[in-house]
């Protein structure tokens, strides 16, 4: 009982390890079109497979600075308290904060073909 205890407590530890929450808070300087910033975040985030960004929100303010509120989605599950908030003026991205999940694991393409294979 005590190693099969052990054995959960190595693998929890080692999920843990694997992927974490990074806050952050970037000015990007109205360069980029608010409708293309989603695909951004794969380049800037070390982001686990299969993730995607739902909008999921859109407030405009009193001095027509619109923020977006985009949920972070791994699959079809909800990652609890990933999202990002993007801030834009004339339809361009001023800046952008929040939380993501991000994956510690590197992605290899050997490893990635290795997969495909199997499937």
């Amino acid at each position: 009982m005590k190693k099969f205890l052990l054995i959960i407590l190595i693998a929890c530890a080692s999920i843990a390890n694997a992927a974490q929450m990074k806050h952050f808070n970037m000015n990007i300087g109205d360069s980029i079109p608010s409708e293309e910033i989603v695909s951004y975040f794969s380049k800037w985030f070390n982001l686990p497979n299969n993730t995607s960004f739902i909008k999921a929100k859109v407030l405009t303010d009193n001095n027509g600075k619109k923020h977006y509120r985009y949920d972070q989605y791994i699959g079809d599950v909800l990652v609890e308290g990933g999202q990002i908030l993007v801030h834009s003026y004339n339809g361009y991205v001023q800046d952008i904060n929040g939380v993501v999940l991000e994956s510690n694991i590197a992605q290899s393409p050997v490893k990635n073909k290795i997969v495909a294979k199997a499937k």
